[in-house]
């Protein structure tokens, strides 16, 4: 059962990081696109992105803000074409931190669905699609529920 309880607590700590650090992402862009009204900038927020902005910034807003201000600052050209088509800092500057913080949630998902004989909301936590806020929001709440559960 320790193994149990471990698993619970790593993963739920792992989902409200990325949930956290993709809130201060999303709180950010809107921040910007109101500073910068004629500008059209646009940023498709991922959970691998959220997984590499709390790797490198701790999930800290302020500098979250003041990382995405410098790259839309620096960019040259159309502004809606930063970081287009997927091409995200996690990406071009991969980290082994973000990636193993996303392996984690996996692993720990996997792990509780099997052992538990239940369903995962996903297969990966990197499968939301369109829907990657909902699918933080699924992991968030399996996480919870197998905290309330099992952690003693």
């Amino acid at each position: 059962m320790n193994q149990l309880n471990r698993i619970c607590s790593t993963l739920l700590s792992d989902v409200e990081a990325i949930s956290s650090a993709y809130q201060n992402l999303q709180d950010s862009m809107r921040d910007l696109q109101a500073k910068y009204p004629d500008e059209r900038i646009e940023i498709i927020l991922r959970v691998p992105f959220a997984a590499w902005v709390h790797s490198k910034f701790n999930g800290e807003k302020e500098a979250i803000y003041n990382f995405l201000a410098k790259s839309i600052k620096d960019f040259q050209g159309d502004k809606s074409q930063l970081w287009s088509w997927g091409v995200t800092p996690e990406q071009t500057n991969p980290d082994i931190e973000a990636i193993r913080l996303l392996d984690r949630i996996d692993i720990g998902t996997a792990y509780l669905a099997k052992d538990l004989n239940i369903k995962a909301p996903y297969k990966s936590i990197q499968d939301g699609g369109w829907e990657q806020q909902q699918c933080i929001m699924r992991f968030l709440a399996f996480a919870k529920a197998a905290n309330d559960i099992i952690v003693e």
